[in-house]
C-alpha cells in the first residue's frame, strides 16, 4: 500500500533528474505514470473462469480474496475470430476491517441523519500515519476537540445526539501531512421531528363530478399518533394557476444549524508562482517567492465577501436557468386522450366514477340516441377557487370536516391543507382532485368577440365511457340583454353536429359564425352541449362583443344664469363630423338647479368598484358616510330615494345585474353599454345606495376592515400584507 500526492504543476515533458534521485527526494510523487492503476504490476492471479453468455450473463467469484486493488479482464472473440479484451480496475474494501490503501485522507459518511438518542457515524482512513484533528460544533457548545491517530487503518467514529442537538451539528476534520493541508466538514442532521403533526385522510375522493356535493374527513395527529387540538387552513383551486406562479406554504419554522467557525486554510502549503524575468535595458533580475506559513486567524471579512459573491452567482444562475414556459398542448381530432392530462386509464376512471355517483341506466349510446334524453344543465360555475377555509378547528378526536359543492369546470384541482397547534407543531399536505364525466365537452372560447369578425368556436369532446359514442353537439348563442337567439340576427342555421367519439379518445368540433354588431348585441351568452344516450354534458358562459370603432366623447359644462342666453359649440365634434366613418351615438343634456346632484349620481360608481384595495375600501366608507348625511338631511329627500329603491325595472332584475363578474367584463370591454342604461335604472341604483340599513352595515364593515389593515406604525398598505404606502396612508388620513 502506498499513496501518491497530486502535483501542483503538470508533469514535465523532459526529465532532467534520474528516477532514483527523484524517488529519493520526492517519494510521494510519480516519476512517470506509476500513479495510474493500469501501470501497476499484477502480483498474482486470484481467479480464472470461463462462462457462456447464453447460459448466464454474470460470473460469481468463488475465490476467497481480500481487500485491495484488482484488475478484472474479460476476453473473448467476435464472429470473425478477432480477440476482444475488456479491462476494468476495482477497489475492494471491508468496512469492518482495519485497512486502508492508496488514500492519504479518506473520510466517509456512514450515518448522518439521526434522532436524539442515536449515534452519528463517520469513518476515517489513511494509507499512512496521519493525525486527524476532530472538531465538533453544537448549539451553545461550539468547540469539542479530539485527536484521532490513523496509521494505515480505518476507524469508525461515533457522535451521540441529544434533544439539544435538534437542528443539527457539525463535525470538522483537519489534518496536515506531507506538506499538504486537508479539511472537510460533515453536517449531522437532527430533524425537528418532535414538532411534526401528521395529516391523514379518513374520507377523500380524488375524482368528482362537476357540481357534486362532497364531504371530507381529515384527521390531525401528533408525533405519537395522539389526537391533536389544532387549527387548520384548507383551500382548493384550479391547478393550472400554478403555471403562472406556484402556490407554496412553507413549513420550515425551525432553524437548521450551520456553523462557520473553526480552523481553515488560507494559502498554507500552497503553490507559489515565481516572478517573471524582467529586462529594462539596464539590469536583469530574477526573484522567487518561497512557500510560507500565513496567519491562521479567522478572517471574517474574506468569508463575508466570498459568501456574497457565491450568493450573487447562485442568484444569476437561477435566473439564467429558469424553468421554460410549458409547451402548449395540441390535440388532433380522434387523438389518444390522456384523460384531460389526468393520466388515468378507462378502467380506473370507471372504478372511481362508480364510487362517487350511482350508475346511470344503461343505454346504447350509439347513433340512435335514447328517446328519453337527459335534461342538460350547462356547467356555469367555472370559478377557479372552490373554497378557502382559514380557521377550521379539530374536534375532540382530532378530526376536521370539510363540506363543499364542487365547481363545475372540468380540470385538475390542487387541494392544500396546513395544520398547527399551540405547541407550534405543524403539518402540510396536498392532493390532486379531478372533475370529470363519462362524456365531456371542453370548449376553447376566445376572451371576447369583435363585431363583424368571422370566427370559429372550437371545442373538444371526450369519451371516458366503455363504448363508442355518437353525441349530438350543439352551440347556442343568446343575446343576454334581450333574451333572444343571436343566430336569427345573422340568418344562421341552428348549430348542430353529430360526431363520432371512440371510447377512451377525443374528437375536435368547431362552429363558424359571424359576430353581430356591438351596438345591437353587446353581450353574447354561449352554451355548448353534447348528448349521447344517457350521457350528456354542457358548459355556458359569456362573451362581450367589442366594437371595431373608437368611442369619442366630448363633455362641456353649460353654466347659465337667470335670464341669460348663451351659445355653446362642441369644437372637437365639429371637427370630427368631417370624417366619412363618423356615426353619431348619443347626445345627452342634463339640467339641475343644484350642481351637488352630480356628486350624488357619482356615489353608486364609487360604491360598486370591484377591487378590495385599501383605497377603495375607504372610498366606499366615504360614499356611505356622505350618502347617510344626505339621506338624513331632509325627510323629502329620503322619501324620494325610498321611492326610487322600490321601483321595479326588468333590466336590473336580469342576469346582468346579478353577475358581478359579467358587469366587470362589460365595464372593461364595452363601457358604452353601461352608459346606455336608462334613467330609471340609474335612479334605482341611487335608491339602493341610500338604504339606511345597508349604509350602516357597509360603514361598519369598512371601518373594521381599515382597522385590521392598519399597521403598528399607523400606516396603510395598498393591499393587505404589503408594505406601508405613504400615498395610500396620506389619502386615507386626508379623507377622514
Amino acid at each position: 500500500a502506498t499513496y501518491f500526492l497530486n502535483r501542483y504543476w503538470e508533469k514535465p515533458e523532459y526529465q532532467l533528474m534520474s528516477k532514483e534521485t527523484f524517488q529519493k527526494n520526492f517519494q510521494h510523487f510519480s516519476y512517470g505514470d506509476e500513479d495510474r492503476k493500469e501501470n501497476w504490476p499484477v502480483s498474482s492471479l486470484v481467479f480464472n473462469q470461463s462462462f457462456d453468455t447464453q447460459v448466464s450473463d454474470s460470473v460469481k467469484v468463488t475465490s476467497d480474496i481480500g481487500q485491495g486493488v484488482y484488475k478484472v479482464s474479460l476476453t473473448t472473440k467476435d464472429k470473425n475470430g478477432t480477440p476482444i479484451e475488456l479491462v476494468e480496475y476495482v477497489e475492494l474494501s471491508d468496512d469492518g476491517a482495519n485497512y486502508s490503501f492508496n488514500n492519504l485522507f479518506a473520510l466517509q459518511s456512514i450515518k448522518t441523519n439521526i434522532q436524539p438518542g442515536e449515534l452519528a457515524k463517520i469513518s476515517l482512513a489513511s494509507a499512512a500515519k496521519v493525525n486527524y484533528w476532530v472538531n465538533t460544533y453544537r448549539y451553545k457548545n461550539r468547540n469539542v476537540e479530539d485527536i484521532e491517530v490513523i496509521n494505515h487503518e480505518k476507524k469508525v467514529l461515533d457522535f451521540p445526539a441529544t434533544e439539544r442537538d435538534r437542528g443539527g451539528f457539525m463535525v470538522k476534520i483537519l489534518a496536515v501531512h506531507s506538506n499538504r493541508f486537508y479539511d472537510a466538514s460533515i453536517n449531522m442532521t437532527v430533524p425537528w421531528s418532535n414538532k411534526d403533526l401528521k395529516i391523514t385522510y379518513e374520507s377523500f375522493r380524488g375524482k368528482l363530478y362537476p357540481g357534486q356535493e362532497e364531504k371530507w374527513r381529515i384527521k390531525i395527529a401528533g408525533p405519537k399518533a395522539d389526537a391533536a387540538a389544532a387549527e387548520v387552513v384548507a383551500t382548493m383551486y384550479d391547478a393550472s394557476l400554478d403555471v403562472f406562479a406556484r402556490n407554496y406554504w412553507g413549513t420550515n419554522f425551525y432553524p437548521s444549524r450551520y456553523f462557520r467557525d473553526g480552523w481553515t486554510n488560507v494559502g498554507d502549503f500552497s503553490a507559489r508562482q515565481d516572478e517573471a524575468n524582467h529586462y529594462d535595458g539596464v539590469s536583469f533580475s530574477h526573484r522567487k517567492s518561497y512557500d510560507r506559513m500565513e496567519s491562521m486567524n479567522f478572517n471574517t471579512y474574506r468569508v463575508k465577501m466570498r459568501a456574497a459573491r457565491a450568493y450573487g452567482m447562485a442568484d444569476k444562475k437561477m435566473k439564467m436557468e429558469g424553468a421554460p414556459p410549458p409547451s402548449p398542448m395540441v390535440e388532433e381530432a380522434g387523438a389518444e386522450v390522456d384523460a384531460l392530462s389526468f393520466a388515468e386509464d378507462a378502467d380506473s376512471v370507471k372504478d372511481n366514477m362508480s364510487l362517487n355517483k350511482p350508475s346511470p341506466p344503461k343505454g346504447s349510446g350509439g347513433s340512435d340516441n335514447n328517446p328519453k334524453s337527459p335534461v342538460i344543465t350547462p356547467r356555469t360555475n367555472l370559478n377557479e377557487t372552490v373554497f378557502f377555509k382559514p380557521d377550521l378547528l379539530t374536534d375532540a378526536d382530532g378530526n376536521v370536516i370539510i363540506e363543499f359543492t364542487m365547481n363545475e369546470a372540468l380540470t385538475k384541482w390542487r387541494f392544500m391543507t396546513f395544520a398547527h397547534d399551540q405547541e407550534m407543531r405543524v403539518a402540510f399536505s396536498e392532493k390532486e382532485v379531478i372533475t370529470q364525466k363519462e362524456l365531456m365537452v371542453i370548449p376553447n372560447p376566445p376572451r371576447f368577440l369583435r363585431e363583424f369578425d368571422e370566427i370559429e368556436f372550437s371545442a373538444k369532446v371526450v369519451n371516458l365511457s366503455e363504448k363508442d359514442l355518437h353525441p349530438n353537439v350543439e352551440l347556442q348563442l343568446l343575446d343576454e340583454l334581450h333574451t333572444m337567439p343571436v343566430y336569427k340576427w345573422l340568418d344562421n342555421p341552428q348549430f348542430n353536429k353529430e360526431i363520432v367519439v371512440p371510447k377512451g379518445r377525443s374528437t375536435a368540433v368547431s362552429f363558424r359564425f359571424k359576430v353581430p354588431s356591438a351596438g345591437e348585441i353587446p353581450l353574447i351568452k354561449w352554451t355548448l352541449t353534447a348528448v349521447a344516450g344517457e350521457y350528456s354534458d354542457g358548459e355556458s358562459s359569456y362573451l362581450p362583443v367589442v366594437t371595431n370603432r373608437m368611442l369619442v366623447t366630448e363633455t362641456m359644462p353649460l353654466p347659465v344664469k337667470a335670464k341669460q342666453k348663451r351659445t355653446f359649440v362642441f369644437k372637437a365634434m365639429e371637427k370630427a363630423s368631417q370624417s366619412q366613418s363618423l356615426d353619431n351615438h348619443s347626445f345627452t343634456l342634463e339640467f339641475t338647479s343644484n350642481p351637488a346632484w352630480y356628486a350624488v349620481q357619482a356615489l353608486p360608481y364609487i360604491m360598486e368598484y370591484p377591487h378590495q384595495c385599501s383605497e377603495q375600501v375607504f372610498s366606499r366608507l366615504y360614499a356611505n358616510t356622505l350618502a347617510t348625511s344626505i339621506a338624513n338631511s331632509h325627510p323629502k329627500i329620503k322619501q324620494v330615494f325610498e321611492k326610487w329603491r322600490t321601483t321595479d325595472t326588468d333590466a336590473l332584475a336580469s342576469n346582468l345585474s346579478k353577475n358581478q363578474e359579467l358587469k366587470s367584463a362589460l365595464l372593461e370591454e364595452t363601457p358604452w353599454v353601461m352608459n346606455a342604461m336608462n334613467e330609471e335604472e340609474q335612479k334605482k341604483n341611487i335608491g339602493l345606495l341610500f338604504d339606511l340599513d345597508r349604509m350602516a352595515g357597509e360603514q361598519e364593515r369598512a371601518i373594521r376592515t381599515l382597522a385590521e389593515r392598519q399597521s403598528g406604525h399607523g400606516g396603510f398598505a395598498w393591499f393587505p400584507g404589503g408594505h406601508e404606502s405613504w400615498y395610500i396612508t396620506q389619502y386615507i388620513v386626508e379623507g377622514f
